[in-house]
C-alpha cells in the first residue's frame, strides 16, 4: 500500500474527513486529496504534519517500520533520504535501489573473501 492510500484509510478510520486535516495542518484539501489518491509523493513535512494530526507515528505509514524498533527513530540522513526519495521518479527511485544493491552485494562478497581468506590461515 502507497503511503497516500495509507493516510487515507487512518483518516477515515478516525471518523475524519479532508478539511479536518486542511484545519489542523494548514494543507491545501486538494494536496491531501492528491496525496491520499497516491497522484502525488507527499515532502517530509507535509508528511509530518499530517501524522501529527492523525496523531501517528511517521513510522506506521513506511514500508521499513517492520524493520526497526517503535522506540528508535530516524536520523536526520534517514529523514532526508526519504524526503530525497520521494522527489524522485519511479524509474530514478529503481536505478539508485539497482545501485545500493550492487554496493551491497558487493560489501557483501568483500566481506564473505575476507571470511574465507582468515578461514584459511
Amino acid at each position: 500500500m502507497k503511503i497516500g492510500s495509507k493516510f487515507k484509510r487512518i483518516r477515515i478510520d478516525k471518523d475524519m474527513v479532508i478539511t479536518d486535516l486542511t484545519k489542523l495542518t494548514g494543507v491545501s484539501v486538494s494536496s491531501i486529496s492528491e496525496i491520499e489518491n497516491d497522484i502525488r509523493s507527499p515532502r517530509l513535512d507535509t508528511i509530518e504534519k499530517l501524522c501529527s494530526a492523525l496523531n501517528i507515528p511517521i513510522m506506521e505509514l513506511l514500508p521499513i517500520e517492520h524493520h526497526i524498533s517503535k522506540e528508535r527513530s530516524l536520523t536526520k540522513d534517514e529523514k532526508e533520504f526519504v524526503e530525497l526519495m520521494h522527489h524522485m521518479s519511479p524509474e530514478e527511485r529503481e536505478q539508485l535501489m539497482s545501485l545500493l544493491k550492487l554496493l551491497f552485494r558487493e560489501r557483501m562478497e568483500k566481506s564473505k573473501r575476507k571470511k574465507e581468506v582468515g578461514d584459511e590461515n
